[in-house]
């Protein structure tokens, strides 16, 4: 993706931002950070997937959390049961992109390519990784609820489970999983800005 990336230059990149903003647009301004990522990853799928369109939007996380729910249930649990893909920022880590699954009464489901965050900004149990190498990894799995872990992953039972038995016993690998099949309370979308840019995907050519 960086090489075919890379194979544009930045002529080519303000161009596809002027189409969707107008001519006005500016990379050095502010207001149009949240979506320069999403629109550029669109045109590179647009380049690997022939057919595909995109449709960039935001979920305003500054609102209430029954505002919140509601935009998720009206738009993006209909595209989810259309087949097709919804990718949402957040703010998990400095900046950091997760798979929406499916949209819950008291949540959301995702994948995050990273590993299982334990609640906070920046924390993660990462995929495949070695606990015995890092004192911070064995800290997080000590600091981590069963509570918390019954929630995160309880769309994940066989993931739940071993990460249970890690606490319990923290050495050797984590599963490769850990970001699979995670949930979200409307509290964590929230505090974690998850949804401040969406992607959404759809291949025409399957329609």
């Amino acid at each position: 993706l960086i090489f075919r990336f890379q194979q544009k230059d930045i002529s080519y990149w303000d161009k596809v931002m002027k189409k969707h903003y107008g001519e006005s647009f500016s990379f050095k301004k502010v207001t149009y950070l949240p979506h320069q990522s999403a629109w550029c990853m669109a045109e590179m799928g647009s380049f690997i997937i022939s057919g595909l369109e995109a449709k960039v939007e935001d979920v305003d996380t500054s609102k209430s959390i029954d505002e919140i729910k509601s935009v998720y249930h009206s738009t993006f649990e209909p595209r989810l049961e259309l087949g097709e893909e919804v990718i949402l920022s957040t703010c998990l880590t400095g900046g950091h992109i997760i798979y929406l699954q499916e949209v819950k009464d008291d949540g959301l489901v995702v994948q995050d390519p990273y590993g299982l965050n334990i609640g906070e900004k920046g924390k993660y149990l990462i995929n495949s990784y070695n606990i015995e190498e890092s004192s911070k990894i064995q800290n997080r799995l000590k600091s981590l609820t069963d509570a918390k872990i019954d929630e995160r992953l309880m769309y994940n039972k066989n993931v739940k489970n071993i990460v249970k038995e890690k606490k319990k016993k923290p050495q050797g690998q984590l599963p490769e999983n850990c970001g699979e099949m995670n949930f979200y309370n409307w509290e964590e979308v929230k505090k974690f800005e998850i949804g401040k840019w969406t992607l959404t995907l759809n291949n025409k050519n399957d329609e």
